[in-house]
């Protein structure tokens, strides 16, 4: 019996060496790494693989240079990684700077059965930019640009660029890579342009727009088909669902976003009525058709507003806002609930000399005041406001898009989704019985732009809708 328990004591001691061992498996020193690939320029680049055809070039052609990429004091420890770089054309060194960054998981991983993971990259380089730098197992299908001997279908690809002049990497995994595939606890890369869109900063995209169907249609044919609710309040969509696409060497990449929402406007009495305007972003990234998930959206919305306007016998009592928002210059650009909107308001009786309560909202100026998203609600409008509204500073953005909870029949938020939500209180100016048939609206206005080079998409976009009302005692 004491045999058998001491044999089961050495098993179980050397099962949990050995789950040690795997466990902190992840961990690599190497003094030097020499890699050979080919310097190419932009426009060559392009030229060449810039199209729907997949297309390999002998490393021999004339479009190529051979590029040396040295890489010494690897260090790789869990999910960091951190090195120098050397690199070379044609013997020459043109520049050597250190990087650092965390793997992340690829989108290869999401769309077939292949292990990916990519860089997200930091270089102290003012001269060479660190496009891509990924790891890949177990993938048959990956572009190779120039005729390389890749084995096993595992590769590691690193590309630069260094003025209009691209380097690119691509050499069977090296064996001091292959731990970090043991290590299990990456989180997902949200950059796109670190991984599968690391060409957009040079390669020039196509500009789809898709002009407008139904609200309904919309939704359900260009973006998502899960987005629509019914609260009491009306569903509305842009005219235009912005679409980017871009192709390179036999594939497409299919970026769609649909600014949409939620308003309410409904009867208003002496005590107090919530008024409502909502901001969502339906969005979608594409993969040869197939979607990903997880990644920041690089088509992007700023100089952001939301205004509201009452008619007769009507006047705001406050306003408040909440939601999520991207603000660009921190230390570390992030998503934020508690930014400081700037206030809008007008005291106009539109329906002295206009039809249309869409007037009032030519006539909206900057209060001088402003307010916290998600803080308390301001309330210093003078008497008979008829219209507020909020304005985004252009330092804020919107990107990541939200999803409808079919079960929960409201739109899920996840941590990175943007949206924005104004919200107003109202009273009628009644002071005994009576009641009047007028109109109230909402408006919508945003420019969109592709990623942070800011290529205008629309540098007008709005919606507006109207709806007819009683303010009565």
């Amino acid at each position: 019996m004491r045999r058998i328990l001491s044999a089961v004591i050495a098993i179980v001691l050397m099962i949990t060496a050995n789950s040690y061992a795997l466990a902190f498996d992840n961990s690599e020193s190497v003094d030097n790494l020499s890699l050979f690939g080919v310097a190419v320029s932009v426009f060559d680049f392009t030229e060449t693989f810039g199209a729907e055809e997949r297309v390999s070039v002998s490393r021999g052609a004339d479009i190529f240079a051979d590029a040396t990429l040295l890489i010494s004091t690897l260090q790789i420890e869990d999910e960091r990684i951190s090195a120098q770089l050397v690199l070379e054309e044609e013997n020459k060194e043109l520049d050597c700077f250190d990087i650092s960054g965390e793997l992340c998981f690829g989108y290869r991983s999401q769309i077939s059965d292949a292990s990916s993971l990519v860089l997200n990259t930091e270089s102290d380089s003012e001269n060479t930019q660190v496009l891509l730098f990924e790891l890949v197992k177990g993938c048959s299908s990956q572009n190779h640009y120039a005729e390389y001997d890749i084995t096993k279908n595992s590769a590691l690809r690193i590309y630069l660029k260094r003025d209009n002049t691209l380097f690119l990497f691509e050499e069977s995994l090296p064996e001091c890579f292959s731990s970090c595939f043991l290590y299990k606890s990456y989180g997902q890369m949200t950059d796109p342009t670190k991984d599968f869109l690391w060409f957009s900063s040079f390669l020039q995209p196509k500009i789809e727009n898709t002009e407008s169907l139904t609200e309904k249609e919309q939704l359900e044919s260009y973006v998502n088909p899960e987005l629509i609710r019914d609260t009491g309040s009306t569903l509305w969509t842009g005219d235009t669902t912005y679409q980017v696409s871009y192709t390179e060497n036999g594939n497409t990449y299919t970026i769609r976003s649909l600014p949409f929402g939620y308003y309410r406007i409904s009867d208003v009495s002496s005590s107090d009525t919530t008024w409502k305007a909502e901001l969502y972003i339906a969005e979608s990234t594409r993969i040869n058709n197939n979607p990903v998930s997880g990644y920041e959206n690089l088509i992007r919305y700023k100089n952001v507003n939301v205004d509201i306007a009452c008619g007769r016998k009507t006047e705001f009592q406050n306003l408040s806002s909440y939601g999520r928002l991207y603000k660009e210059n921190l230390i570390v650009p992030s998503t934020i609930t508690t930014a400081v909107l700037d206030i809008l308001s007008a005291a106009l009786n539109w329906w002295d000399i206009s039809s249309t309560v869409f007037n009032v909202f030519s006539y909206l100026m900057d209060t001088g005041d402003n307010i916290t998203m998600g803080g308390s609600a301001y309330s210093s409008f003078p008497s008979g406001t008829t219209g507020v509204g909020i304005s985004l500073p252009s330092n804020l953005r919107m990107f990541n898009g939200s999803t409808l909870d079919l079960l929960m029949g409201g739109i899920s938020l996840s941590p990175t989704s943007h949206y924005l939500i104004v919200q107003t209180e109202l009273n009628s100016t009644y002071t005994s019985s009576g009641s009047t048939s007028t109109s109230g609206a909402v408006r919508f206005e945003w420019e969109t732009f592709l990623n942070s080079d800011f290529t205008v998409l629309d540098s007008n976009g709005m919606a507006q809708y109207s709806v007819a009302y009683t303010a009565q005692y």
